[in-house]
């Protein structure tokens, strides 16, 4: 099979394999079939409510809890789109281009890096989280 045909044949199964998602709920949606937005401040509230049950946290606490995670979901969001950008940049790469090695490289560099960021803002989230709670919770 030549390039030309693997690259097509590799993005149509990449297509057929992101249909459910975009059927089942429409871009931007998750699988539950709610807008992004909703579903996650939803499943802020389920979590701040367990980690309250489950750890004893005062109601400060768990506005704290719920900032910490806010914060974080809005920096991970941009990350999102900034993946969301650099998938459709590699969808559009001419596999038969002179520059496609130079191309792809850097292109894989640039998602090595938005990878790293989103690790570290996990880790920031965690501490930031870590720091709310006492000693004994």
């Amino acid at each position: 099979m030549n390039k030309r045909r693997l690259f097509l044949a590799s993005t149509l199964i990449g297509a057929m394999s992101l249909g459910s998602y975009t059927i089942a709920g429409g871009h931007g949606s998750c699988k539950h079939g709610k807008k992004g937005g909703e579903y996650s401040e939803q499943r802020m509230e389920k979590k701040v409510t367990r980690m309250t049950e489950k750890l004893g946290l005062s109601a400060e606490q768990s506005e704290q809890m719920k900032a910490a995670m806010k914060s974080n979901h809005e920096t991970v969001k941009g990350f999102r789109e900034q993946m969301r950008t650099l998938h459709e940049s590699m969808r559009s790469l001419n596999p038969d281009a002179a520059d496609f090695d130079t191309q792809l490289g850097s292109l894989a560099n640039q998602k090595g890096e938005l990878v790293r960021q989103m690790t570290i803002a996990k880790g920031k989230k965690r501490q930031a989280m870590a720091k709310i709670l006492t000693p004994e919770q």
